[in-house]
């Protein structure tokens, strides 16, 4: 997946500039991504009302939060 890649890219830059410590810049972003689709497609699947824009603005600030402190420098 080209997102993912590029993502990964960049996670990678983080690395070396002493921002994030990732061992697999590739597997931390599909588990990045993992965490901000995972929920909205479920959510689509089962036919459950989309969030309003607050609560998606919410809901994707504590995965980005969740991701951060899990590989925080």
């Amino acid at each position: 997946m080209r997102s993912a890649r590029t993502l990964a890219e960049y996670l990678t830059k983080c690395v070396a500039r002493g921002d994030l410590q990732i061992d697999d810049c590739e597997a931390a972003s599909s588990e990045f991504i993992d965490l901000v689709l995972s929920g909205q497609q479920r959510r689509g699947l089962l036919m459950m009302s989309p969030l309003s824009n607050d609560a998606l603005e919410e809901y994707i600030s504590r995965r980005v939060r969740l991701f951060l402190k899990g590989y925080s420098a």
